[in-house]
């Protein structure tokens, strides 16, 4: 996949067992070289927001972070709608992967 400055990716950083969500900020010559600005940690699906540091990475370890951050949304709405019906057992199963993200 061809990345652009400003494409939200996500990198493998070991494996699979941690991934990083970043912005692109550079792309090499003939994009094999990827710079990204990590700011979110994903560990066992909790994300963790993290210093942003910048790194670099081959065009093969990113992907897309578009997929993610709509799943994101799609939850964000449902804990809405949650809040609206005033389910509270439901609020707190949509909720239960925010604790490590609200300090």
């Amino acid at each position: 996949m061809r990345f652009l400055k400003g494409d939200w990716v996500i990198a493998d950083v070991n494996g699979g067992y941690s991934k990083t969500v970043g912005y692109v900020t550079k792309v090499g010559y003939w994009g094999e070289y990827i710079q990204i600005m990590q700011v979110i940690r994903l560990t066992n699906n909790r994300w963790e927001w993290i210093k942003p540091k910048v790194s670099s990475y081959m065009s093969v370890q990113l992907v897309s972070a578009v997929e993610l951050f709509d799943q994101y949304q799609d939850k964000t709405t449902l804990i809405d709608l949650a809040l609206q019906t005033k389910d509270k057992k439901w609020f707190e199963e949509l909720t239960e992967g925010f604790k490590n993200i609200i300090p």
